[in-house]
């Protein structure tokens, strides 16, 4: 049964929804590991496109709470279904997607469908968002299908089927706020920021955690034990620059800006996670050995991911003035992003050394962030 009073603004995030979170990143984060394993440009690039599509579904699941409160036996059902699935199709991505092409369409083509059916049920309720309702089913439907298709087509076909189908879920996800639909019903808003933010802090300590099982497997020795501190100072860095700034400062209207908002979300919880890739990346060291190229990158790339979906979000945000947060942003990605390029050409420092510094430098960013945004208002 679906309560459509939970249109009203400030309704509470449910349990169910902060367990589906909790179980959406723990799926996630276990195909970073692909990355681990063989961190070349194409496997990057192909596991940054799986976080983004799985990403979408979350995306997509969450507005539909927002929109429609409905705990009841069948929606838990589909919730359910849905968490198996992202499982499923997470350590399939783990794999590698030559391994197995044809399951993470058909899985992630019944993650699509899944949400058509949680909209399906909601158009059955008689008001102003029925209509609503009807259209976010027939466009998570028709997503769902080319990327169905592509489980049955050679490589070429399957990839353009999936451009297809991922296109498609963009307007209802991204774009939700545009149009007639974008105001009918009402945007819960504080719901909405709550859901972002209880996932990046779940993001936080799920790629702490990653970090913490590999330096476990075995005896702890000096390596590990750095690593653990600076990754627990870095995330800690992170969780104060975000916290003290985002979940106050709230979403401009505009609609451009609500995307603006949440692309800064997915670039900022990507980077979350290829930073515990990092950090597990200087757990393969002895301590004092000189820090790889290849590995520098891989450990200081990501906070400038962070840095830049920081930035992305606060524009976005009613916060003003911003002039100042930006340059403080900015100033640090690109010192971090010079400090990143000379580790690469030189391999100057040792691997304990370049954990330390990233985590020092994330906290040293926060430190200096905090009095500023004093300085504004929202």
């Amino acid at each position: 049964m679906i309560d459509n009073s939970a249109t009203r603004i400030g309704q509470p995030v449910g349990w169910l929804e902060l367990f589906y979170d909790l179980v959406f990143v723990s799926a996630v984060v276990t195909f970073s590991d692909a990355i681990s394993f063989e961190p070349n440009l194409g496997r990057i690039g192909a596991v940054d496109a799986a976080f983004a599509a799985l990403w979408l579904i979350w995306l997509a699941t969450t507005l539909h709470a927002n929109r429609y409160r409905d705990d009841g036996a069948v929606q838990r059902a589909l919730v359910l279904v849905q968490m198996l699935l992202l499982t499923i199709t997470a350590l399939a991505v783990g794999d590698g997607f030559e391994a197995h092409p044809a399951l993470i369409s058909v899985t992630y083509a019944l993650l699509a469908l899944d949400v058509a059916v949680m909209y399906a049920r909601a158009a059955h309720v008689d008001d102003a968002a029925r209509r609503l309702a009807v259209v976010r089913r027939n466009q998570y439907a028709a997503a769902a299908l080319p990327i169905a298709i592509a489980a049955f087509t050679p490589e070429a076909a399957r990839i353009g089927l999936w451009v297809v189908g991922l296109i498609l879920l963009v307007p209802p996800t991204l774009g939700f706020r545009f149009g007639w639909l974008g105001k009918v019903p009402p945007f819960d808003e504080s719901h909405f920021v709550e859901r972002l933010g209880l996932l990046t802090i779940i993001v936080c300590g799920e790629s702490f955690v990653k970090v913490s099982l590999l330096a476990a497997d075995g005896s702890l020795d000096g390596i590990d034990l750095t690593v653990l501190v600076t990754m627990f100072v870095y995330v800690f860095g992170v969780w104060w620059g975000y916290f003290d700034d985002v979940p106050r400062a709230g979403i401009r209207a505009e609609p451009g800006r609500t995307v603006g908002w949440l692309v800064g979300h997915l670039v900022l919880q990507l980077a979350l996670v290829a930073s515990a890739v990092g950090f597990a990346k200087v757990l393969g060291y002895e301590l004092g050995t000189t820090l790889t190229g290849d590995a520098s990158l891989l450990l200081t790339l990501p906070f400038v991911g962070v840095l830049v979906g920081l930035t992305l979000i606060g524009v976005c945000s009613r916060r003003v003035p911003q002039a100042r947060v930006v340059a403080l942003r900015l100033g640090f990605a690109m010192a971090v992003s010079a400090m990143a390029l000379v580790t690469w050409q030189t391999e100057w420092i040792s691997a304990e050394g370049g954990a330390i510094v990233v985590a020092c430098t994330a906290l040293g960013y926060s430190a200096l962030a905090t009095p500023i945004l004093g300085r504004t208002r929202v």
